[in-house]
């Protein structure tokens, strides 16, 4: 009778130090399941380049983009607080942040599902050289435009597109150069 004492003992205290290590493996893989860094989802938000134009009286850039939602659910971006805008450096293959007073989108971005919206990629910091004509008369609005593209094209070769990082949703938003894609023509 004894021995089968000690033997229910052992497997008791088998059974149960396995059961541990089975449920300590069970937790470990969950936790580190939630911990790992998730990857940037480039393509809930896509951008496409529509046109770009300068504004007030220092002539300063701004792009117009069109953003795509290809979630299930309305996408709200309400500030930079939880959002990062990086410029696309081509030479380099890299990113470089643009600081509020560099780089700036229009806030709130509002998509509802599966839908389409326009914003507006502001860069005070970087004059359009040429200010002699004014862009808000229409005889001059094409080919200001039409300038400003060879601008770009010719003097700001580096730049490759603007990229903005949601930390909030963990979405990588691409805004691609669409100034690069066909030369401008003359009006």
């Amino acid at each position: 009778m004894t021995v089968n004492w000690k033997r229910a003992l052992l497997v008791g205290i088998g059974w149960g130090i396995g059961t541990a290590i089975g449920i300590a493996a069970v937790f470990g893989i969950w936790h580190w399941h939630n911990i790992r860094p998730k990857p940037w989802d480039a393509k809930a938000i896509t951008g496409e380049f529509e046109q770009v134009d300068t504004e007030g009286k220092e002539q300063t850039f701004r792009f117009f983009f069109t953003l795509e939602n290809h979630t299930d659910n309305d996408y709200n971006l309400e500030s930079n607080s939880s959002a990062a805008l990086y410029a696309r450096i081509q030479d380099s293959k890299s990113l470089m942040a643009l600081k509020h007073e560099q780089g700036d989108v229009d806030f709130p971005i509002f998509i509802p599902q599966h839908g389409r919206t326009r914003i507006a990629l502001h860069l005070p910091s970087y004059d359009y050289p040429w200010k002699n004509v004014n862009p808000s008369e229409d005889a001059n609005r094409k080919q200001h435009s039409v300038e400003v593209l060879k601008y770009l094209n010719d003097e700001m070769t580096n730049l490759n597109g603007f990229e903005i990082f949601d930390h909030s949703n963990h979405y990588e938003i691409v805004l691609p150069p669409g100034w690069k894609q066909s030369p401008p023509k003359s009006p």
